[in-house]
């Protein structure tokens, strides 16, 4: 299942909801200091269901609505029989609601995991993969409007990361092997980069078993300043491209916030107990981006072994190094992902 958390605006149209936004959901329009979070789930018609205030019969203190989305939750767990593995999920720039939701399922399908979607109120409707010159213009201004956002959304991150740390340790002894990982991607790293900075952050990333990085759109050169703080259970992983075309693009940019991108440079400086998988080699991977969402660029490599199956999927899941990375030595952090010909 898909679940979500979002700081977006609501859309209504008269009385009825008509969906999220690309603006904060202010409670108090007067008082911009922190924006209202909504939970809920997308439902078998692949349309948002909000858990309100209102819809609460007991006190909001005992029964907010992030508790009453964790309880259904764990009501869908065991109606399916099962307890899949939940991948938390950060999105980049330029997606509005369905783009993320539309994300979301990708992940879904391909690792085979529930999704606990954070959905921060980017734009959308910008430059693709391959954007045309007016696509580029928009881009640099579109750009910039997201980074803002991803930036004042870091609070809220942080208030759900707390929220799920606090219910997930409730039911501790009845996940038994259960697997919670988070996947930050592009300028979603941004948002967690911004959550964990400030003295407020106190390691509410330590319950997650992997933390994986997929393209991170941050600056690859003080990574290590804010990254040692996530120190999940299991093992952080930063996945790049060095020919990843949207972050080339990206360091371009100038000024400070803009240096060279995590996402597509072999790192300068490497953290201890992290990771660091290179893909530019792999087949077919060409100025790829979004590569853990697409199983295409790499079903015909000529091995007939995928990333996204022997690797991403994995670490998706929360498994261990030695049990995902080819040729894995205690002693090394950096690899080089090939497909060979």
């Amino acid at each position: 299942m898909i679940f979500f958390a979002t700081n977006r605006n609501l859309l209504m149209e008269g009385d009825a909801f008509s969906g999220f936004g690309d603006e904060f959901n202010y409670s108090d329009p007067t008082c911009e200091a922190r924006s209202q979070i909504r939970v809920g789930w997308i439902n078998s018609e692949n349309e948002p269901v909000i858990l309100d205030e209102s819809d609460s019969s007991y006190s909001l203190e005992r029964n907010p609505p992030s508790r009453r989305l964790f309880n259904h939750y764990r009501a869908s767990q065991r109606q399916e029989g099962g307890t899949r593995n939940v991948l938390f999920y950060i999105h980049g720039y330029n997606s509005d609601f369905q783009k993320t939701v539309e994300a979301a399922q990708q992940l879904e399908e391909l690792y085979n995991v529930d999704v606990l979607l954070f959905s921060w109120p980017s734009r959308g409707d910008g430059p693709d993969e391959n954007p045309d010159f007016l696509e580029k213009a928009y881009g640099v201004v579109g750009y910039k409007r997201d980074k803002r956002r991803a930036k004042d959304s870091a609070d809220e991150l942080l208030r759900v990361f707390k929220k799920m740390a606090t219910y997930f340790a409730e039911v501790r002894d009845e996940r038994c092997n259960q697997k919670l990982s988070l996947l930050a991607f592009s300028m979603g790293n941004y948002v967690l980069k911004k959550a964990v900075g400030p003295s407020s952050f106190e390691g509410e990333t330590s319950f997650f078993d992997n933390i994986i990085l997929s393209a991170p759109d941050v600056n690859m050169y003080d990574h290590v300043n804010w990254m040692h703080k996530l120190k999940p259970r299991g093992h952080t992983f930063v996945l790049f491209n060095e020919r990843d075309m949207p972050l080339n693009v990206s360091q371009k940019k100038g000024g400070i916030e803009q240096e060279a991108r995590l996402g597509c440079n072999i790192p300068f400086e490497t953290l201890r107990g992290t990771f660091y998988l290179d893909l530019t080699k792999c087949f077919d991977i060409g100025r790829l981006h979004g590569y853990v969402f697409k199983r295409d660029w790499c079903e015909s490599a000529p091995s007939g072994n995928s990333p996204i199956d022997d690797i991403f999927a994995p670490i998706l899941n929360g498994a261990r190094p030695s049990d995902s990375i080819p040729g894995f030595r205690s002693d090394r952090c950096l690899y080089t992902i090939r497909e060979e010909v």
